[in-house]
């Protein structure tokens, strides 16, 4: 189900001298572009929102004195917009209202002109942002700085959706010039978009500090005066922020549950980010829901976890490195903030790519655990347990392989029943195997406070350092040399062994934190040769004897008859009983498919008529659009917007010209 929303989008000018700037980059931009910004929250929703009737509204000159506040510059936008239509109000029935100021920036007298290195005049930048003006909630948006993410921001709060909270960071700190540094936990969510524009970066002071920047940069719209507008979009709105606000958006994708108290709770949850990029069939879960016992009406304490992927408007999360904003398992609370009030509150991640594994969710005594990953990152399976996860390493083989240097002694030939000539004898081989090293109970609470756990390996007992080496194994009173790798990432280990040489060796993998330490184990083991057949040729023997055993077609005698003792009786009455209820299934198994047959039948006809009064609709509709075109509303490069143009005219016309496509695209 959809939710109609309708808003004005006002274009107002501030400078005359300014370069005209025509209609096209604005309905690209903000209205109907593939990129543009109802787009991002027509996707971010899920196509909950429908903005089919929100209008672009035509030009309006306003004078700025002094005050270039958002709300002094909302307030002349709209007035100048309702005295430009006297005989009646152009923004009766809409929900909100968007103030483009164009350019939004202006040269004022420079107050230290006449001190060396200072110019006669120097820029002011307007204020922009979000603010309630006549009655309407309003973002006001400066064409000289603002880019598509602040602007998907600023719209998310005419929408309804409020800041994010988590890490402690910078993003308050309006004036980072000055001794005072400011760190609050608005804005402190890595994963959603109403953490804009810190995204819970810190980058102020003396430290700690960290970097979290999840946007991308999109295909830049031809004539928008401001370039570094496209360097910047995304991320998508968390699936948490999304079900907090909008929960029917989020309908037949949520997995609610209660706070497990002894076992765990185990889901399977799809990407987030995929599902808003319309990958894959149909909806599946994304959203796991726990709900604590006692939870108030307000839903305050709740956990809400997601998987999230670098595609669509996510493409700009990390796969790898430092960055905050990495692909992986995200957890977000509802926590009620003093003096504010519940919002969504960033919790940790659960890296892709990491040894980590796990994350403990501070504001509860949950832990969140990744137990699979699909290679192709489609879906995660997790597990979520009741009070801390114990301390493990664990080793495993993610790949081995045994390559064949070459012959040892002499060779044969031998032919198989089937007519191949093979070969047979000694072989000397090299065996290649890497293991990967997984943690549970590392990492801490999902803080960048707390350190990544670490990795270091023993190979024999022989400690290896670096990204690459050769390390002597001991082994059967002898050493060898064994080629090594270790990733620096994901601390996976990758030796290979000398050819012909047959070995074995024991790996310790430790990993350490701030806490302390843990240990895992496995062994790796060098076979070094083998005797048989080549191994080019060993699929020629098994494909013979398979095709043997075929020709074979060995069957097995039935052993010899007894007669059951006693006699079994046989009840005639029981026998035709048997018959009659036979007869009635097929007659009920053949009367139901008869009906089933004639309920198809039914159907096709029905489908036909539809497909023929689609039709006759679509041609009525391309009859009026036609029309319309000749009437003249139709928007093109060089048209002026002289009265509301809404979304479903704007994306009607659009698809005319990209072919004759009459649907308008909701």
């Amino acid at each position: 189900m959809t939710k109609p929303v309708k808003l004005a989008v006002i274009r107002a000018r501030h400078e005359s001298a300014a370069p005209a700037v025509g209609d096209r980059p604005f309905i690209d931009l903000f209205m109907v572009g593939s990129s543009s910004v109802l787009r991002y929250w027509e996707d971010t929703t899920r196509k909950h929102l429908d903005f089919v009737d929100s209008a672009l509204m035509p030009w309006v000159v306003v004078s700025l004195g002094e005050d270039v506040s958002r709300a002094k510059q909302a307030e002349l936008a709209i007035d100048a917009l309702r005295a430009k239509f006297p005989d009646h109000d152009p923004l009766a029935g809409f929900q909100g209202v968007v103030v483009l100021m164009y350019p939004g920036q202006r040269q004022i007298p420079n107050p230290k002109a006449g001190q060396p290195g200072e110019a006669a005049t120097i820029t002011q930048n307007f204020d922009a942002g979000a603010t309630s003006v006549r009655g309407f909630p309003v973002a006001v948006i400066a064409a000289a700085t603002g880019n598509h993410t602040f602007m998907c921001h600023e719209v998310g709060h005419v929408l309804g959706f409020e800041h994010s909270y988590g890490l402690l960071n910078n993003g308050s700190d309006w004036d980072p010039k000055d001794a005072n540094v400011i760190v609050d936990p608005v804005y402190g969510s890595p994963f959603d978009l109403m953490s804009s524009a810190s995204f819970g970066s810190r980058w102020l002071g003396t430290g700690p500090r960290w970097q979290s920047t999840p946007t991308r940069s999109i295909p830049a719209v031809n004539g928008w005066p401001t370039p570094g507008a496209f360097g910047s979009a995304g991320p998508n709105l968390s699936r948490a922020h999304l079900h907090r606000q909008l929960p029917d958006a989020m309908a037949g994708s949520v997995v609610e549950r209660p706070f497990p108290t002894s076992g765990s709770v185990s889901v399977r949850l799809r990407s987030a980010s995929a599902d808003v990029a319309r990958q894959g069939s149909g909806r599946q879960p994304t959203l796991l829901v726990l709900h604590p016992a006692g939870e108030p009406a307000s839903g305050v304490g709740r956990i809400y976890v997601e998987f999230r992927t670098a595609t669509g408007w996510d493409a700009g999360l990390d796969p790898v490195g430092t960055d905050l904003s990495r692909e992986g398992v995200v957890v977000h609370s509802l926590t009620d903030v003093p003096g504010t009030g519940p919002r969504i509150w960033y919790r940790g991640v659960v890296p892709l790519n990491s040894i980590d594994t796990d994350v403990a969710v501070d504001s509860s005594n949950l832990t969140v655990t990744i137990v699979g990953v699909d290679p192709d990152r489609t879906w995660v399976d997790l597990r979520v347990s009741n009070g801390p996860a114990n301390r493990a390493v664990t080793v495993a083989s993610r790949l081995r392989s045994e390559d064949t240097l070459g012959v040892v002694g002499a060779e044969t030939t031998e032919e198989t029943p089937c007519g191949d000539t093979v070969r047979r004898g000694t072989y000397a081989t090299s065996t290649l195997e890497i293991f990967t090293v997984s943690t549970a109970g590392f990492g801490g609470v999902g803080q960048p406070t707390a350190t990544a756990p670490t990795a270091s390996w023993t190979v024999g007992g022989v400690p290896i350092s670096g990204t690459s080496g050769v390390v002597q194994v001991p082994f059967d009173g002898s050493t060898f040399a064994v080629d090594y790798t270790i990733d620096p990432v994901t601390f996976e280990l990758g030796l290979t062994s000398p050819g012909g040489i047959r070995l074995g060796a024991d790996l310790v993998c430790t990993v350490s934190d701030q806490v302390g330490s843990a240990i895992g184990q496995t062994r790796f083991e060098a076979g070094g040769w083998f005797e048989g057949y080549h191994p080019d040729d060993f699929p020629k023997v098994l494909a013979c004897w398979t095709r043997r055993l075929k020709d074979l077609d060995v069957r097995v005698k039935p052993g010899p008859f007894e007669k059951p003792t006693p006699d079994p009786k046989f009840d005639p009455r029981e026998i035709t009983r048997l018959q009659i209820e036979f007869g009635d299934a097929v007659v009920l198994e053949r009367a139901a498919a008869a009906e089933a047959l004639k309920v198809t039948e039914r159907l096709k006809a029905e489908e036909g008529l539809r497909v023929a009064e689609a039709l006759k609709t679509a041609e009525a509709l391309k009859t009026a659009e036609s029309l319309k075109v000749a009437e003249g509303v139709k928007v093109t490069e060089g048209l002026t917007v002289e009265r509301p143009i809404d979304v479903g005219r704007l994306r009607a016309q659009q698809s005319l010209r990209l072919g004759g496509a009459l649907r308008v695209d909701r």
